[in-house]
């Protein structure tokens, strides 16, 4: 362990810089399975409603975007 932390030592910087966005990555990685299952939840409750009430309760600017 000694030896790898005196090879290392003088590239300090780079080291910091590669874990912090080794964690970065990795916190998107957990994420991406939070926000898939919130946009099938919202399909979900999207098409369970009744027909009328579809498109009050869900308008499309809220799965489309829209540039107007």
């Amino acid at each position: 362990m000694k030896i790898l932390l005196h090879y290392l030592k003088p590239h300090k910087g780079l080291v910091i810089l590669t874990l912090f966005l080794a964690g970065i990555n990795i916190s998107f990685s957990l994420i991406d399975p939070i926000l898939l299952g919130k946009l099938v939840n919202l399909a979900s409750d999207h098409q369970s409603g009744p027909a009328g009430a579809i498109h009050e309760n869900f308008p499309d600017h809220q799965f489309f975007w829209d540039y107007s």
